[in-house]
């Protein structure tokens, strides 16, 4: 069962998301808190937009087990500060035993900033 949400972030503090999916085979739940990197004093001064990928992959529980950077985002250290984006991923509980691309887009200009996560059998993205 696909699922497709898209939700807009309207209240600050606003920092997690926990929904049910109801499936004829299964039902599990999905709680993930907003993780983002927050911009640097240089990065609020800058034009620029820029994509952070990781590869999240669940255990048997739903539990993340592993948290790969798929795309080097090195060159934007000096704009935007993650340090706190893979503990925070870490403490998600997604669909067990399943690999997810979780897609961050941040910046100054263009589109919104968003997190979008996806798998065989979910979609979900959120505007921040």
């Amino acid at each position: 069962m696909k699922i497709i949400l898209s939700l807009t972030l309207l209240i600050l503090g606003f920092s997690n998301f926990a929904f049910s999916q109801d499936d004829e085979k299964e039902s599990s739940l999905i709680s993930v808190n907003i993780c983002q990197p927050s911009l640097t004093e240089a990065g609020r001064q800058s034009s620029f937009r820029f994509n952070y990928v990781y590869r999240i992959i669940t255990g048997k529980t739903g539990s993340v087990k592993d948290v790969k950077e798929v795309l080097d985002h090195k060159k934007f250290q000096h704009l935007m500060d993650d340090k706190d984006v893979i503990p925070c991923i870490e403490k998600w509980k997604l669909k067990p035993s399943e690999t997810y691309i979780l897609t961050i887009s941040v910046g100054t200009t263009g589109e919104e900033n968003s997190l979008n996560i996806s798998s065989k059998t979910v979609k979900i993205k959120f505007i921040l």
